[in-house]
């Protein structure tokens, strides 16, 4: 097993190359078995600027340091530092992790970097797939956008049951007063302990039920699933068809209008167009015609 030898970032001794002894040992310096570091940079082929950013690192130390002059001295050997340093960089492995992969000998565990490497790049690759699940998206409310402006009537939209974190709704007079609201919304989720990946790219708005002669508005975040600790503060919205329709004026107000009598769930969300107006946002308004548990 690989013996992890990070220090706590106080290392005198390069940890990768304090076996030998070399740093303040005058007789190799005598004996011109050490490079300066203007040598060492030509024969390595890299730059000085380089070579200084790696002692800064800790992961490069100078095998001798002139204790009058301060000029710094490294071994030929030295060099194999820097082709594990390139192998690193074309891996994205961070310098500072490399004495995790080097035993007592001196031995470089290959098998176990080249795992961390593929750690490193799945989860990389992870990220640019939810990147490009967030563009389909807003590429297909896009499109949505351009089709309501050719035919301004309602449409149908299908949804499953979803899970709002909510807080409680005050009316707001202008979207900059509504964007206050939604951020402290989301202020209050973060305090909740839900993780920002939990949410992100995922819808916020306002949250409309009309039951029982009893009207109750919320601004949410939509989560992915039920957090059990949070109570009432989670709403689960139901699956079923709902009626979608777009206005730059807000329609949520209106949504008590539909009917005196029979229960209302609607949702109001910003949506993207294009040209997207920061000062006059375009807004959708879904409310539920059908639900599945019927």
């Amino acid at each position: 097993m690989v013996e992890s030898r990070i220090g706590a970032n106080k290392m005198k001794k390069n940890e990768l190359w304090d076996k030998n002894e070399l740093r303040g040992n005058n007789q190799l310096r005598g004996n011109n078995q050490l490079l300066s570091i203007g040598e060492f940079a030509k024969y390595s082929d890299r730059s000085i600027k380089s070579i200084k950013y790696y002692e800064q690192l800790g992961f490069l130390i100078p095998a001798y340091i002139d204790p009058e002059s301060n000029y710094r001295y490294y071994h030929s050997s030295q060099i194999a530092l820097l082709e594990i340093a390139q192998l690193c960089t074309e891996l994205d492995i961070p310098l500072k992790d490399v004495p995790a992969f080097v035993d007592e000998k001196m031995r470089l565990n290959v098998s176990a970097l080249l795992l961390r490497a593929r750690v490193i790049a799945e989860d990389k690759m992870t990220a640019i797939q939810k990147t490009l699940n967030a563009i389909t998206v807003h590429e297909e409310q896009l499109k949505k956008v351009e089709a309501y402006k050719k035919n301004p009537t309602s449409y149908e939209v299908e949804m499953g049951e979803r899970y709002f974190f909510t807080t409680p709704y005050v009316k707001t007079s202008s979207i900059s007063e509504f964007r206050k609201a939604m951020l402290q919304t989301f202020k209050a989720i973060t305090k909740s302990g839900i993780p920002d990946e939990d949410f992100f790219e995922l819808e916020n708005g306002i949250y409309f039920k009309y039951e029982a002669l009893e009207t109750k508005k919320y601004y949410f975040v939509e989560v992915p699933h039920l957090y059990p600790k949070l109570g009432d503060a989670i709403k689960v919205v139901p699956a079923g068809i709902y009626e979608g329709k777009q206005s730059y004026d807000s329609m949520i107000n209106d949504v008590c209008m539909l009917t005196d009598t029979q229960p209302v769930i609607a949702i109001e969300t910003e949506i993207f167009s294009d040209p997207y107006d920061l000062n006059r946002p375009l807004w959708e308004l879904k409310v539920l015609k059908s639900s599945s548990r019927s």
